[in-house]
């Protein structure tokens, strides 16, 4: 016989029961879909991610992504330095934001540094301490890994300035002295290209050789084959609630799943109707932040039309891509970054 509390968790556990309009009520608020709170292992982010593991596993000194807002270039350097925990145990990684356009300061970068790892002396106010407090902390980092690697993964590149990269280079060279390699995989919108260019007339050979000399183009969703691949994460490689076996489509139609209903099903017009919504989609691909939102629209939107023979039509991908705010960013973001 199982006792009271045995018996609650059996009648909440939705493994035990079909799955309904009802459990899906229940269990919605906290859906990944809903909260926008999962990671797409997409196409793009296959292709970078092959990238750095090979540039952490030679030791190579700088490889940067660029691309524009809204790609998911913040979310894919955050789980890459994820699997890079399990792929390299003895690499320690540091993602650093870099949130504004510094003034000319001698420890810009070191700050930014030391205030990503919470590090309790970052305000003080001399350069040369900060720098060696930097190196001290990489350091003991590197070793307590027992390792002798430190991976540098700065996002929003493009702000820093020419101070910045000098001492990102005596950063480099420092810790090199002491016996530590340094990779940087940095994420940065296309402005990047111009700090390239001012390096360049300001002859800094060493500072591009170092970090500027693999540019690697990040694109959103490139095609109809890669939107098919992406739609079948939600019918197939996905599960909510744990542990059920239930994926993300199954979840919010579970009459239509049930007869063969997948997102996958309206992937030409889905893609038809987002690339006429974002022309620019040939060169840089269909922004992920707006597909995302977009097919989260259709899911949750749409919901309680769940029938077995349910299937969207152009209206509901219309209202969805409206939505997602795919068409003002197109109309007023995407042209001041030509």
């Amino acid at each position: 016989m199982k006792n009271e509390s045995t018996s609650a968790q059996a009648a909440n556990n939705p493994r035990r029961h079909k799955w309904t309009a009802e459990l899906r009520e229940k269990y919605l608020a906290d859906h990944p879909v809903k909260n926008a709170a999962f990671v797409m292992h997409t196409p793009m982010f296959e292709r970078a991610y092959s990238i750095v593991k090979d540039r952490v596993d030679t030791a190579r000194t700088g490889t940067y992504f660029f691309g524009f807002p809204r790609l998911g270039k913040t979310s894919c350097a955050e789980e890459i330095k994820e699997l890079l925990k399990d792929d390299f145990p003895t690499v320690y990684t540091s993602i650093v934001p870099i949130w504004s356009v510094s003034h000319v300061s001698d420890s810009h970068l070191f700050k930014l540094i030391l205030e990503a790892e919470k590090h309790v002396l970052v305000r003080r106010p001399d350069p040369h301490l900060l720098f060696m407090n930097l190196i001290t902390d990489i350091k003991m980092k590197v070793a307590t890994r027992k390792g002798k690697q430190f991976v540098f993964m700065p996002d929003e590149f493009h702000l820093l300035n020419h101070h910045d990269f000098q001492q990102l280079l005596a950063l480099h060279n420092a810790l090199e002295k002491d016996g530590i390699k340094m990779t940087t995989i940095a994420f940065a919108q296309p402005e990047i290209l111009s700090v390239v260019t001012s390096l360049q007339a300001a002859h800094q050979a060493q500072i591009i050789a170092r970090f500027l000399s693999e540019p690697v183009k990040f694109e959103g969703c490139a095609n109809l084959e890669e939107l098919i691949i992406l739609l079948k994460l939600y019918d197939e490689d996905s599960e909510f609630p744990n542990h059920t076996g239930i994926s993300y489509t199954h979840f919010f139609f579970p009459l239509a799943y049930a007869q063969g209903f997948r997102m996958t099903d309206c992937a030409d017009l889905l893609w038809k109707i987002l690339a006429k919504n974002f022309p620019a989609h040939t060169e840089y691909g269909i922004p992920m932040e707006h597909l995302c939102l977009t097919v989260q629209h259709l899911l949750v939107a749409n919901r309680k039309s769940d029938v077995s023979n349910f299937c969207f039509d152009e209206e509901d991908i219309d209202r969805a891509v409206l939505a997602s705010n795919l068409l003002n960013f197109t109309s007023q973001v995407l042209p001041s970054l030509s």
